[in-house]
């Protein structure tokens, strides 16, 4: 049976994902998304078992991760429930990283994250104009969306269907960027037209696509800035001060996977001109970066600042994101140049960390 029949395999990533967004109950995920995620996972994993066993570089980080969130939820006064929960979390994610090592699963992948990324796009943009306001988008939150739109965005030049139809997908993409109105997912759209600025010097389309990102990106930013009256609009520099508390306070092995929000309730700041001073409780980081050292101590920011130059150092080895890209599909080059992880590195490179809730909700908005 292995032949013909399991080369199709990965095509399960691609409803698998539009299933999450569709799906969706408010932030909280469908329990059958979450049960085809782990199969789909699972049998993929399964076809080639090896760059798991024998890991390396961003897959060995990785597993070094992962390990250490189950000690320190083993270590730390933390509900099991809620650690156990973060450990299984990054294991599926480990294991969709190691499935990615072969170039059709990545390919399809590469599908699924710009069909599910679209979906959320259409559906901000839409809503937008509908009400004429921020959408809530497909999660009842618009950074969420935003951020799976901004992935859908990043991957989309690099699918393997005509211009024409790579240049609608990163249309929609960027429309649905700027209706969410989320100024990390706007940033990070500078970010990835940073990105496709080098590929320009090869494809023209890379220049157009940059210039039209980045004005898209620029205009959105300006209006949010411009016409949002949010009184809490610059809260977050608090929220992450009170991450830096928590990170300090809890040396050196953080307050633990799950831990963050009993954590941070003592390190609250004062609110004024509210019903109560202390109504609002920080319960998440907002930030990736600071939650790491805040939930994992030093070994834990250790080990995602390794994981993070291991992307990089793929992504130098590979050279541009589009000469990867060829290379895993057989141009000048080889998969051992980084082609394989292409769509891990990007998602790295350009989420800003709404959706991957580990260890315990690190988010940035």
């Amino acid at each position: 049976m292995r032949a013909p029949a399991l080369k199709h395999l990965p095509a399960l990533a691609v409803p698998v994902a539009a299933t999450w967004v569709l799906a969706a109950r408010g932030i909280d995920v469908a329990a059958p998304a979450v049960v085809a995620t782990v199969a789909v996972a699972a049998i993929l994993l399964a076809r080639d078992a090896g760059s798991l066993l024998h890991p390396s570089g961003p897959v060995a980080w990785g597993w070094a991760l992962v390990l250490w969130t189950a000690a320190d939820g083993a270590l730390q006064p933390v509900a099991a429930v809620e650690a156990a929960r973060c450990v299984a979390v990054g294991a599926v994610a480990l294991a969709l990283l190691a499935a990615a090592g072969a170039p059709r699963t990545a390919a399809w992948g590469r599908l699924a994250v710009v069909a599910s990324g679209t979906i959320a796009a259409v559906w901000m943009a839409v809503e937008r104009v509908q009400h004429a306001g921020r959408p809530a988008g497909p999660f009842g939150n618009p950074n969420g969306a935003a951020t799976l739109a901004l992935l859908g965005l990043a991957l989309a030049p690099f699918l393997r269907a005509p211009w024409l139809a790579r240049a609608a997908l990163v249309a929609a993409g960027a429309a649905g960027v700027v209706a969410s109105g989320s100024r990390g997912a706007l940033l990070g759209a500078l970010a990835v037209a940073a990105v496709w600025a080098v590929g320009a010097r090869r494809r023209r389309s890379f220049a157009v696509a940059t210039v039209v990102v980045t004005a898209a990106a620029v205009i959105g930013f300006a209006t949010r800035l411009a016409l949002d009256r949010d009184p809490l609009r610059y809260e977050r520099t608090r929220i992450w001060g009170v991450a830096v508390r928590v990170a300090v306070g809890e040396l050196p092995f953080g307050c633990g996977p799950g831990g963050y929000a009993d954590a941070a309730t003592g390190k609250n700041f004062p609110r004024e001109g509210e019903f109560a001073r202390f109504a609002r409780i920080p319960d998440l980081p907002e930030s990736d970066l600071l939650a790491a050292p805040a939930c994992l101590g030093v070994p834990g920011a250790g080990l995602v600042l390794g994981l993070l130059a291991s992307v990089v150092g793929r992504l130098r080895a590979g050279g541009t994101a589009y000469t990867i890209y060829s290379q895993a599909k057989g141009g000048a080059g080889t998969a051992a140049a980084g082609g394989v992880t292409t769509d891990f590195a990007a998602a790295i490179v350009f989420s800003n960390g709404q959706f991957v809730q580990w260890p315990d909700g690190m988010q940035t908005n």
